[in-house]
């Protein structure tokens, strides 16, 4: 159990990756900021390539994005705010996040697309603004691959950068891992609870 993620990533490659990160841009309890340095530092240990870790994460993480726009865009603002108001509660994603997101795209535009994914927790949300808004499709795409794409990179190829040294940290992998997507569902959890509650008070 201690060593669940690298065991995922040892024994299922690419495909680890690619769940994880479709997984993490819905309910974030895997996280990006881990897991993909993760797998840089561990792809001279098997089967993997760093140009396949980044294509595997970029690729998860772009199917899941291109949900959130989707549904953002064919509900429409009043819409998918009150769907995030009802049902908001299981990925935590709150209708006031929406609001605050919303601003932020009229605020700064494409650059929102492009740069928030490099922040962890604004990297969930970037895609609502765009779809509720109406961006064009094919610049959600070219703006959405190229952000994760060198946010991800970068982090593959910290963890890379450190490949040498896997062996020496490999014991603190496993419980640490374990013990940030312990903490990260846990947190999720609460979240999702007090989200429910608040629902039913209403």
């Amino acid at each position: 159990m201690t060593d669940i993620i690298p065991d995922l990533i040892r024994d299922y490659d690419y495909l680890a990756l690619f769940v994880m990160m479709w997984i993490e841009s819905y309910v974030p309890i895997f996280p990006t900021d881990v897991i993909m340095p993760l797998a840089g530092m561990m792809s001279e240990m098997g089967n993997l390539s760093i140009t396949g870790v980044i294509l595997a994460g970029v690729s998860g993480s772009f199917l899941g994005s291109l949900g959130w726009y989707w549904l953002a865009r064919l509900l429409g603002y009043e819409r998918f705010k009150h769907l995030m108001t009802r049902y908001g509660w299981f990925t935590t994603v709150t209708a006031h996040e929406v609001d605050k997101m919303q601003a932020w795209f009229l605020r700064f535009g494409s650059s929102i697309v492009l740069f928030g994914r490099f922040v962890p927790g604004i990297r969930l949300l970037v895609s609502i603004p765009a779809g509720l808004t109406g961006m064009s499709f094919p610049r959600f795409v070219a703006l959405t691959l190229a952000g994760t794409t060198l946010s991800f990179g970068l982090l593959t190829g910290a963890g890379w950068l450190l490949r040498d040294q896997y062996t020496e940290v490999e014991h603190y992998i496993g419980p640490f891992t374990t013990a940030l997507v312990a903490t990260t569902l846990l947190v999720w959890m609460v979240r999702m609870i007090r989200g429910f509650r608040h629902r039913r008070d209403q």
